[in-house]
């Protein structure tokens, strides 16, 4: 007992900062380091960053190296002046609110080893209008980008399964998302308040969660796969969506699910939905008809309340009860304020009673909460079973249609509705009637081709029908936005060139328009072509009738000349974002490596003077500062070097390839070496690969036959005596003798075409 009283007063007096992690500064950042498995982790330090921070792949402290693996909770938080971040390829999570509020941002690259980006993360940062997000990435935190609301796309990719709660919550100007089949739930307000004009949810989703995408003004069509088996409450609710298929899957639907859908027309409920919520479909102004199915029973308080265009209801055979608020109040107000009803067709062969949500049911009701209050049912059709008759007739409110017919003696005339393209022309129009017509009633819609998009009456009249009482309910033709493609030309030219004039491809305009009716403008990053470099073009158009996706460009503005420099080792590897031509550089030659000896356990280096963009390269020569002209390449090489135009995370095997990287302190003594673990190559490198089966088992380096003979692929006549050469494939695999078919192989350290 008395050792471990002196244990804890001892521990009393050890400082506060030698229990917690250690936490150091590294050329102006913060890390916590884990001296067990020498890894780092970004950390907060009271909002120091600011300008262009970058992030390193490792970090030396006290002799050590560590491995920064982290951007930690809050690491960069309210930093309002950082412009800008480059996160490593050594990290695999961003943590609680990393970069919450840094308004400052404009683009984040998130590197392809982050499988976890937290929640709050990137919220706030209103600056930020693009982001890259890695297949690497699996989980998203909630609000994960909430209030980004300059961010305009995204593209999730097919390594999640779930998009959290609030993850783009008021993203207003996040107008294209792409959701991938391995999604299968959209969270509660994940859309909540975007500016999406449109989005594909894949077969893989299964559930929609309250107000998902509730007030996206502009989501004007939107398709809910047959998978899909919830819809949760207010999930769409103030979108701007036209029409709307719920499909057979669909068991449930939340309460106000779609709600204040003033732009809403067409409704096709799923076959399956027992009950219909209150609030449902409140508010939807330019809904005029409704079909609910028969498997639905009960329809809750304000389910169409203020539907002011709802002009044809027709109830279901299964329908028994309205359920009415208990919050005060018994209010059932079901169809209040439909003042444009004409027919209603309820085919329930019982009146259907008002419940409470405790299933007692209400012998009376006042009429100012009854069903229909404040609508024009008083003025309107009621079509009843004929059995049912008597039973309506005489029951509140019911009793109190203008109108009351058996459904064997009325006759309802009611015109389909139609969707079409914009430039398509319109539709055979067509009608269903509930007794057969002698003669045929007529249709009048006075649009076109030419018709912009919106939704137009599809007026029906007696026409040539002798039948009389018939009773005409109108149609409605939609016209959608045609879709239409444009993809933006890419250009190169030279350094202080002028500029290009930008121009697209059109795929899809209609009537034989030209592309100046979508106001096309152009926009690149390059402002001049004075400094050298990779940019974006892109495209924004203004038009009414058509549903535009870009595809952008990019304008590559090469320069005269590539600096690049050969340390004392005198070699090194090199990859450039630009065509080179190394044909009158003196000291210095570049090679790519075009077969393998598995014998030898060499690779060889065949020497190239003109190098395509994108090409691994390595480079022999005198230590110095080289200036590499410029080109205009056409040429292709098979090369087993693979060049790295951007920091990349290279693991030790890529699928069925072994990685190799260059070491050595001179050209004499090079070799190409696997590694153990990932490591980060630098941008503007190169590393070699080399297929596992091929590689020997034992080889963990391999030396390097150079042939400066070989400018390129020659080719060779199979009738000559050359018996005796060993023949390699470009993989490096040694075949048994001569090939036999057509192809390139490598032969006495050439390459040669088998024709």
């Amino acid at each position: 007992m008395k050792q471990k009283l002196l244990s804890l007063l001892f521990m009393a007096f050890i400082p506060i900062a030698m229990m917690a992690l250690d936490k150091v500064e590294v050329d102006g950042i913060y890390y916590y380091i884990n001296t067990t498995d020498n890894t780092a982790s970004v950390t907060y330090e009271g909002n120091k960053y600011t300008g262009d921070v970058v992030i390193p792949a490792t970090i030396v402290y006290d002799g050590v190296t560590y491995d920064v693996t982290e951007i930690g909770n809050y690491a960069f938080d309210q930093c309002t002046d950082m412009t800008s971040i480059t996160i490593p390829i050594s990290v695999t999570s961003i943590c609680h609110s990393a970069f919450r509020g840094c308004k400052n941002l404009t683009s984040v690259n998130i590197p392809n080893r982050v499988t976890t980006i937290g929640s709050a993360a990137f919220a706030s940062c209103t600056g930020l209008t693009s982001i890259n997000i890695p297949n690497s990435v699996t989980t998203f935190g909630a609000k994960a980008f909430a209030g980004c609301e300059n961010l305009t796309s995204v593209n999730i990719p097919n390594s999640v399964t779930t998009l959290t709660g609030d993850l783009f919550y008021e993203c207003y100007n996040l107008t294209s998302v792409n959701i991938p089949n391995s999604v299968t739930s959209i969270g509660g307000a994940t859309f909540y308040s975007c500016g999406l004009t449109s989005i594909n949810i894949p077969n893989s989703v299964t559930s929609i969660g309250d107000q998902a995408f509730a007030w996206c003004p502009f989501l004007t069509s939107i398709n809910i796969p047959n998978s899909v088996t919830s819809i949760g409450a207010q999930a769409f609710e103030g979108s701007g969506l036209t029409s709307i298929n719920i499909p057979n899957s669909v068991t449930s639907i939340g309460n106000g699910a779609f709600g204040f859908c003033s732009g809403l027309k067409s409704v096709n409920i799923s076959n399956n939905v027992t009950s219909i919520g209150e609030f449902t479909f409140r508010e939807c102004s330019a809904l005029e008809s409704i079909i609910i199915p028969d498997a639905v029973t009960s329809i809750g308080p304000y389910a169409f309340a203020q539907c002011s265009s709802l002009k044809n209801v027709d109830i279901g055979s299964g329908i028994n009860r309205f359920i009415i608020d208990d919050n005060g109040a018994a209010v059932s107000r079901a169809f209040y304020k439909c003042i444009s009803l004409r027919v209603v067709t309820c085919h329930a062969t019982s009146v259907p009673g008002i419940f409470n949500s405790n299933g007692q049911k209400y012998g009376s009701i006042l009429e100012e909460n009854h069903l229909f209050y404040q609508s024009s049912y008083k003025y309107a059709t009621l079509i009843v079973p004929d059995e049912a008759y008597e039973a309506y007739s005489t029951t509140t409110p019911w009793k109190d249609f203008g109108n009351i017919a058996k459904m064997s003696e009325a006759t309802v005339v009611t015109a389909h509705n139609y969707t079409r393209e914009y430039g398509e022309p319109n539709p055979t129009f067509e009608y269903t009637s509930t007794a057969p017509l002698n003669g045929e009633p007529a249709f009048f819609c006075p649009v076109g081709v030419n018709s912009a998009p919106g939704t137009y009456v599809i007026g029906i009249s007696q026409g040539t029908a002798t039948n009389t009482g018939l009773i005409f309910v109108n149609g409605t033709l939609t016209i959608t936005k045609a879709p239409l493609t444009a993809k933006v030309n890419s250009y190169t030219i030279n350094t202080s060139d002028a500029m290009p004039t930008f121009d697209a491809t059109y795929t899809g305009l209609k009537n034989g328009e030209a592309e100046m009716v979508l106001n096309p403008v152009f926009t690149c990053t390059a402002t001049d072509s004075n400094t050298p470099g990779i940019y974006d073009i892109t495209l924004t158009t203004t038009t009414n009738n058509y549903d535009v996706t870009i595809e952008p460009g990019t304008l590559t503005i090469k320069p005269a000349s590539s600096d690049i420099s050969i340390t004392a080792a005198g070699m090194g590897t090199y990859c450039s974002p630009y065509d080179l031509d190394f044909s009158g550089v003196t000291d210095l030659r570049a090679y790519i490596i075009t077969g393998y000896d598995w014998q030898s356990k060499r690779v060889y280096a065949t020497r190239v003077y003109d190098v395509p963009a994108g090409t691994g390269i390595y480079l022999v020569g005198n230590a110095g500062d080289y200036n590499i002209p410029s080109s205009n390449s056409t040429s292709y090489y098979i090369n087993m070097l693979v060049g790295t135009l951007s920091e990349t995370w290279i693991e030790p095997t890529d699928g069925d390839y072994t990685n190799l990287r260059l070491t050595g302190s001179s050209p004499s003594d090079a070799s190409f070496k696997t590694f153990s673990k990932g490591r980060a190559f630098s941008a503007n490198r190169a590393y070699l690969q080399i297929p596992t089966d091929v590689l020997s088992n034992s080889a963990n380096a391999v030396g390097i036959i150079f042939d400066d003979e070989v400018d390129g692929i020659e080719q060779f006549n199979m009738n000559a005596d050359d018996s005796n050469a060993d023949w390699y494939t470009l993989d490096g695999r040694k075949l048994s003798g001569k090939p036999t078919q057509k192809g390139v192989y490598v032969v006495k350290g050439r390459m040669i075409v088998v024709k």
